[in-house]
């Protein structure tokens, strides 16, 4: 059986992801801020965050990042998971709001811009 981590699994993304995953037959680790939601036996449900991480598994088949970017980026680049698949979704504001005349604006964009360069240069 094929297995998956996804960070962010209760949110907008990583709730029809996880899902999509189970229904196709993966066993899931699924990690989440908030209070684990009840699942099914092939869904293994951890609280924490980047700053408090549960233990993790050692090895997935696919790592997904559905959640904060930046974080995902710093944990991922001391990680020592092994993970042939990594997958980490962005945001289109790294484009639309790198000029933007808010000053926090800019500064999210540039974060997402830098832990878009972290994903790929780990």
């Amino acid at each position: 059986m094929r297995r998956a981590l996804i960070f962010g699994a209760s949110g907008q993304i990583g709730q029809p992801l996880l899902a999509r995953l189970r229904r196709d037959g993966w066993a899931v680790t699924a990690l989440t801020r908030a209070a684990p939601p009840g699942g099914d036996a092939g869904t293994v449900w951890l609280q924490g965050g980047f700053e408090s991480m549960p233990p993790l598994p050692e090895r997935v088949d696919a790592l997904i990042s559905a959640g904060p970017l930046d974080a995902f980026a710093r944990w991922y680049a001391d990680a020592a998971i092994v993970a042939p698949r990594v997958i980490a979704f962005g945001s289109t504001s790294v484009e639309t709001k790198q000029d933007s005349a808010d000053a926090a604006e800019r500064d999210v964009a540039g974060r997402l811009r830098e832990g878009e360069a972290g994903v790929f240069s780990s």
